[in-house]
């Protein structure tokens, strides 16, 4: 008897304190310049927010081109996932649209 309530107290506390996907798969939205960071042959596109902060951008090659041929633009990117990693917070951006001046 008493292994089953260590057990079924331990499956409880764990299903508990697993994520529910609902935060995970919110999408945000930021506002700012795109522009490049690092150098050659390591360099990332990366936004500067109207926020202040800095963002690191993670996405798909069609995207991460056009992106890339807009430096110095204002942009508003969709985006999933958060990551704080060494070289700064990661965005992995769904999709992206000019922003109005």
């Amino acid at each position: 008897m008493m292994p089953r309530l260590i057990v079924l107290a331990v499956a409880t506390s764990l299903l508990s304190c697993a994520p529910t996907g609902r935060s995970a798969n919110q999408t945000r939205e930021v506002v700012g310049t795109i522009y490049v960071t690092g150098n050659e042959p390591f360099t990332r596109l990366a936004l500067q927010a109207e926020d202040g902060n800095r963002y690191i951008l993670k996405c798909e090659k069609d995207l991460e081109e056009t992106l890339g041929r807009s430096q110095g633009k204002k942009y508003a990117l969709q985006f999933s996932v958060l990551e704080v990693l060494p070289e700064g917070m990661v965005i992995t951006v769904i999709s992206a649209k000019p922003a109005d001046k």
